[in-house]
C-alpha cells in the first residue's frame, strides 16, 4: 500500500504543468487550469505585443496618408482594447483566471464590433473581414472558461443572427 501511495505522488509531480516564474500562484492548482493559464498567459502576451503593432503602425498610415490627421475613432478602440489586456494579464498573474478569461473576450468582442460598426472611413468589405476576428474569439470561450459556464450564452447572444 505505501509503494503504491508513493508512485501515486510521483505521478502527481509529474502531472504538473511546467509554469513560467510570474505564475506561481496557480502551482497547487489543477492540471487542466495549469494548462488554459499557460495558453491564456501566451495569449495575452501576443495580444499585447498585436495591439502595440496595431497602434504604431495605425497612426503611423494615418500620419502619412492624405489626411494627415490621426483618426481617434480607430485609434481609441486600439487603445482601451489594450488597457483592458494589460488589466486581464495583470489579473491572471494574481490568480483570478476566470475574471481574467471573462474580461478578455468580453473586451475584444466589444471592440472588433465597434470597429464594425463605427468606424465611418472604412470601405464595407474591409469592415465584413472582421468577422473572421469575431469567429475566432468565439471559438476560443471553451479553451479559456472553466468556470460560470453558464455565461457561455451572454458570448452567443453577442453574435448578430
Amino acid at each position: 500500500m505505501g509503494d503504491s501511495s508513493n508512485r501515486n505522488k510521483e505521478d502527481n509531480s509529474i502531472i504538473k504543468s511546467k509554469l513560467p516564474r510570474i505564475l506561481t500562484i496557480y502551482k497547487d492548482r489543477s492540471f487542466s487550469l495549469q494548462l488554459r493559464v499557460r495558453v491564456f498567459y501566451k495569449i495575452c502576451i501576443a495580444a499585447i505585443f498585436a495591439l502595440l503593432l496595431l497602434l504604431i503602425s495605425s497612426s503611423y498610415v494615418r500620419i502619412i496618408g492624405p489626411q494627415n490627421v490621426l483618426d481617434f475613432q480607430i485609434l481609441f478602440p486600439i487603445l482601451t482594447l489594450l488597457c483592458i489586456v494589460g488589466g486581464c494579464f495583470v489579473l491572471l498573474i494574481r490568480g483570478k483566471y476566470a475574471i481574467a478569461a471573462h474580461l478578455f473576450l468580453i473586451s475584444t468582442n466589444l471592440c472588433i464590433w465597434y470597429v464594425m460598426f463605427f468606424s465611418r472611413n472604412e470601405h464595407i468589405v474591409m469592415k465584413l473581414d472582421t468577422v473572421v476576428f469575431i469567429l475566432a474569439i468565439i471559438n476560443s470561450i471553451p479553451l479559456l472558461i472553466n468556470k460560470y459556464k453558464s455565461t457561455i450564452i451572454f458570448f452567443y447572444h453577442i453574435c448578430p443572427k
